[in-house]
């Protein structure tokens, strides 16, 4: 949900759509900011700072041109922290069913080329 604030969508939107309280979501807020603060301080001072602003910015812009093309659906997004990290997104466009829940394998209803395009025009 913080990652929908980055996006730009109100707070008030994001409580009506989750039904959650406003309040509930700025103390959550609140500790995701803490918690990725005193993450960041952990991590030597400039090891990945530069590269990592780069990335959220991108992934900021990502979600941004998701919102243009398909409306403000919800997403999922992580961090990968590692050896080697990277970002993940994964917009909810539609309901798991079977074969997604059973065996764990998604159908992708779109050709990732056709994606790119809307995408890319957003």
């Amino acid at each position: 949900m913080v990652l929908r604030w980055i996006a730009g969508e109100p707070v008030e939107l994001v409580s009506r759509e989750i039904g959650v309280p406003v309040f509930k979501l700025e103390r959550w807020r609140e500790r995701a900011e803490a918690a990725l603060e005193g993450a960041l301080k952990e991590r030597k001072a400039g090891s990945e700072g530069p590269d990592l602003a780069a990335a959220l910015r991108l992934l900021a812009e990502g979600i941004r041109r998701l919102h243009v093309a398909e409306g403000p659906v919800p997403l999922n997004a992580w961090l990968h922290a590692g050896g080697h990290w990277h970002l993940e997104v994964v917009p909810r466009l539609s309901v798991l069913a079977g074969l997604e829940l059973g065996a764990g394998y998604f159908v992708n209803t779109l050709a990732p080329e056709s994606a790119a395009g809307v995408l890319r025009e957003a």
